[in-house]
């Protein structure tokens, strides 16, 4: 960002999940169009275990985040938001990175699409459930 907006929004884009990413986007296009506000856009992808990582090519990986970010960069131009964001790519654990992404940026919000619970998020847990319960600014659920 080129200069320093009045708030920073985290906005997790799961670049997999067209409908949820939608969401997120719109509601970051809204935000854009009636507030001084800057984004992060975040996108995690799942940890590789090591003794499989080390028999991927590391070019192999590292194209793998510039097509992650080359597709946030696409998305953040098309909801018209290039200008006031940061496209960035981590690994790890989704909920954990949101949650430390926001930490370290400052985020006064965080943005995050839900999914309809399944029988097994009630009992582990949803990204966005987790992310509400640890995330060290206010965050907007959308359905």
């Amino acid at each position: 960002c080129g200069r320093r907006y009045g708030t920073r929004q985290g906005l997790p884009v799961d670049i997999g999940q067209n409908e949820a990413t939608s969401k997120v986007m719109e509601q970051a296009k809204k935000l854009a169009d009636g507030f001084d506000v800057s984004f992060v856009l975040l996108h995690v992808l799942d940890v590789i275990p090591s003794f499989v990582e080390v028999r991927i090519p590391s070019e192999l990986l590292k194209g793998h985040e510039q097509a992650a970010a080359a597709k946030m960069a696409e998305l953040a131009a098309v909801y018209g938001i290039q200008d006031r964001c940061e496209c960035v790519v981590r690994r790890g654990r989704a909920q954990h990175e949101i949650v430390r992404m926001a930490e370290e940026t400052g985020a006064d919000i965080i943005v995050i699409a839900s999914h309809q619970p399944a029988a097994s998020d009630i009992l582990l847990g949803s990204v966005a459930a987790s992310v509400v319960r640890h995330a060290p600014c206010s965050v907007m659920v959308l359905r």
